[in-house]
């Protein structure tokens, strides 16, 4: 049996090594004609008009071979060869060619896996002839799961799937007559669902409040704090980034980002924007996003408005503190001792440490190296502090906005996941 497309071969061992040998090509009938036996070739010499036919006759051996190259399906018949001259020593073959073809089943083209679970990717050729399947990687990461670059099989199993199994795998089907045939499969390995929470804090706060809360309203002159961290077990942990209106805000002279991931807590993270001394120009849409290789979260505080010293004494009562105002609370988890104060980094630093992120059981201790920089950069602070006090002053008469120091725009606006699938297998 042939295949189209591929070399089809014919032998006949004949009992002389001097004498000829024939081959001949028997009569067939065709569109309900017979048609007359053809002479394809006597000795090496082939007759019939057609150069995909050879004849190969080793010295000095009886041997004869008939090679068709490239067989087609007209090809297929009876073949008979002899001994020159001879019409009782011969044989008969038959050739049959069949159309040579890849069919392939696969396993779904996109498929998600949680971390430490097993996937099958798998392929299932058939055809003539049988198709070989082989597996490799396209991505970046070129190793396949065992460890090499290519893997023969119909299956290919990645055991305990892991963030690095995150990538683009394809399979190849090969039977060396048909073109190879190939299909690509996007695996993604997925963590634990998490959130992210958003929370606040003024200077004289005795609690973190909800972002979605409506106080505590920033006071001219005095710091602000804005919270956000992960609820879950996102594994790696994400990476926190603030942005104010679209733009991305980094440490300077205005903000202070504090950053948190405590080793007694393996699955937490946090980051705290502090606004340092809050004057008009930084009302605005504040949010944190947190993202590692799989998702995205975010949250937005909406800063809108603001109270002056003498307008705080008269909604607290003289100084009572953000508490006297109605508000729903958080859990008791989150109370803390009240803490007062001018607004300062010290004063900041202690309201933080106070926060239910550092209950007092835990015996976790803020940095200490990090609470000296701070004091060093407050006390290097003397003269803006001064500039910062004249903006206060000033506020009331209006106030240009001046631009922060920013990164790159924010990208969605809504709280949900954000997965992207690549050539390399990453997020964006």
């Amino acid at each position: 049996m042939g295949a189209v497309g591929i070399a089809s071969i014919l032998m006949f061992v004949g009992f002389d090594i001097g004498r000829l040998i024939d081959w001949m090509r028997e009569a067939s009938s065709k569109d309900g004609e017979e048609e007359a036996p053809t002479l394809v070739a006597t000795g090496k010499k082939v007759v019939l008009d057609d150069r995909r036919y050879r004849v190969f006759r080793p010295h000095n051996s009886a041997l004869s071979v008939l090679i068709i190259r490239r067989a087609k399906k007209k090809d297929a018949g009876i073949f008979r060869c002899n001994l020159s001259g001879s019409s009782t020593r011969h044989k008969y073959m038959i050739l049959n060619v069949t159309e040579s073809k890849i069919e392939a089943r696969t396993s779904p083209t996109k498929q998600k896996v949680r971390v430490g679970k097993d996937v099958t990717l798998w392929c299932n050729a058939t055809g003539y002839p049988k198709p070989v399947v082989y597996w490799t990687r396209e991505d970046r990461n070129r190793r396949l799961p065992d460890g090499s670059y290519q893997y023969w099989g119909n299956g290919l199993t990645v055991g305990g799937a892991s963030e690095a199994d995150t990538g683009i795998y394809a399979c190849y089907m090969d039977n060396f007559v048909q073109p190879v045939v190939s299909y690509r499969f996007t695996l993604m390995v997925e963590d634990s669902p998490w959130h992210v929470d958003a929370y606040k804090m003024r200077f004289d706060s005795s609690q973190w409040y909800s972002a979605s809360s409506s106080i505590p309203k920033p006071v001219m002159g005095k710091s602000y704090l804005l919270m956000c961290e992960t609820r879950g077990s996102p594994k790696p942990l994400p990476r926190v980034r603030w942005y104010r209106d679209g733009k991305e805000v980094r440490n300077n002279r205005h903000f202070y980002i504090i950053e948190d991931q405590p080793e007694w807590r393996t699955s937490y993270a946090s980051s705290t924007l502090v606004i340092m001394r809050f004057v008009p120009r930084f009302q605005g849409n504040y949010t944190c996003v947190a993202s590692n290789v799989f998702r995205m979260k975010k949250q937005t505080f909406y800063m809108h408005g603001y109270l002056s010293q003498e307008e705080l004494d008269i909604t607290t009562g003289g100084g009572a503190g953000v508490g006297a105002e109605k508000e729903q609370k958080l859990p008791l988890n989150r109370l803390t001792p009240g803490v007062g104060g001018g607004g300062g980094v010290e004063d900041i630093q202690t309201n933080i440490i106070s926060s239910s992120k550092y209950p007092l059981n835990t015996g976790v201790v803020f940095d200490s190296t990090r609470v000296t920089s701070m004091r060093k950069s407050n006390r290097n602070r003397k003269e803006e502090d001064v500039e910062d006090a004249e903006e206060v002053g000033e506020a009331q008469e209006g106030y240009e906005d001046e631009e922060i120091e920013v990164g790159t725009p924010l990208g969605p606006t809504d709280d949900e996941d954000q997965t992207e699938g690549s050539a390399d297998g990453t997020l964006h």
